[in-house]
């Protein structure tokens, strides 16, 4: 005959574990996917889950741009390791959209440029779009003018 005597500080062990794999598995149904980025948090926009063109054209659209269907230009390029001069002007740019490239200084981004179709009364307006892995984590509107503007997503020069 076999027989198994059983602790209490044995039991209690168990139980906290059990509880504790319950409490993970819960917690990993219930937040949310894919929002680990600042950006991510930012009202209705998404800045996730932009991989094709079409996703590019539907981000912009959310900010009531309408651009090309096609980019002008798709491109692979390094961030400034440093965040100095005419960089760091730029990152304050994107930390007012709720944005901060420094987290990306030294890495390979997806460079994406659309021409803006909607833009009153400023020539050629360009929708520039940093992506990494598969998030916008920068970009801006500008004219196409070199004495022109940049600013943010919204429009609003500064």
């Amino acid at each position: 005959m076999f027989f198994i005597t059983v602790r209490a500080s044995t039991v209690k062990f168990c139980a906290t574990l059990l509880l504790g794999v319950l409490l993970v598995t819960g917690l990993v149904f219930a937040l949310p996917d894919g929002e680990a980025l600042d950006a991510g948090s930012m009202g209705t926009v998404r800045y996730d889950g932009i991989e094709k063109y079409e996703d590019m054209v539907r981000f912009l659209k959310e900010f009531g741009w309408q651009t090309s269907k096609e980019p002008i230009s798709d491109e692979t390029v390094v961030l400034p390791q440093s965040m100095e001069g005419v960089f760091a002007a730029y990152n304050d740019l994107q930390k007012k959209q709720g944005l901060d490239l420094s987290a990306y200084a030294g890495k390979k981004v997806r460079k994406v440029v659309f021409s803006v179709t909607n833009y009153e009364d400023e020539g050629q307006v360009l929708a520039t779009l940093f992506i990494y892995r598969g998030c916008v984590v920068g970009g801006d509107l500008s004219s196409g003018d070199p004495k022109g503007f940049v600013c943010g997503f919204d429009g609003e020069k500064s």
